[in-house]
């Protein structure tokens, strides 16, 4: 019977421990999540419906090189000022899933590196296996780094894709390279829109 009410009290601890670890995790991924994105202004007053919308990999810092592009286009066409929006290009559901997932096991593994033995004390578990793993700790923190690069690597995409008024006129991933403000310039023109110069 006590046997019993002690392995409920362990099983209710690691529980409480997942519970603790996801709490702690997922408002900073949906924090960070919040921040990659722009929200888009509506401006009922705009003349023109023309805008800009680019998608682009925010894990791959292409954050700037938005900044820049936009920068550009509403210098060249002053009736886009407003109308350029950026948004992180989402990966797919399975890749996002597993990639959080990744984050809280590298969560977990720190954790466990440095107070994992308390941890396995207060709930009584055998901890032959994490010792040994404590006696070499630059080879688990290395396999802890590695775990956040496979993370990583799984929602970047490498993205920066360019739409005017939902027609796709730019794609590094179909392209392989980056556009050139001035290429940027003739495939809007070709679409139709006048610069003010």
């Amino acid at each position: 019977m006590t046997r019993t009410m002690s392995m409920t009290r362990r099983v209710l601890a690691l529980l409480a421990l997942c519970v603790f670890v996801l709490s702690t995790a997922m408002p900073m991924v949906l924090a960070k999540e919040a921040e990659t994105t722009e929200s888009v202004p509506t401006n009922h007053n705009a003349l023109v419906d023309d805008e800009v919308r680019v998608f682009f990999c925010s894990s791959c810092g292409f954050r700037q090189n938005f900044g820049e592009v936009k920068q550009y286009l509403e210098d060249k066409y002053p009736h886009l000022v407003d109308r350029i929006y950026g948004e992180n290009y989402e990966v797919g559901p399975l890749k996002n899933l597993a990639a959080r997932a990744l984050g809280v096991l590298q969560l977990v593994g720190m954790v466990l590196l440095v107070a994992g033995e308390q941890i396995f004390r207060m709930l009584g578990w055998d901890s032959t296996l994490l010792q040994k793993a404590l006696d070499n700790r630059i080879g688990c923190f290395a396999v802890i780094i590695l775990i956040g690069s496979i993370s990583q690597g799984l929602v970047s995409t490498g993205a920066f894709e360019v739409y005017y008024n939902n027609d796709l006129i730019f794609s590094k991933l179909q392209a392989e390279r980056w556009p050139t403000l001035n290429e940027l310039s003739e495939l809007l023109e070709a679409k139709g829109i006048r610069a003010a110069y």
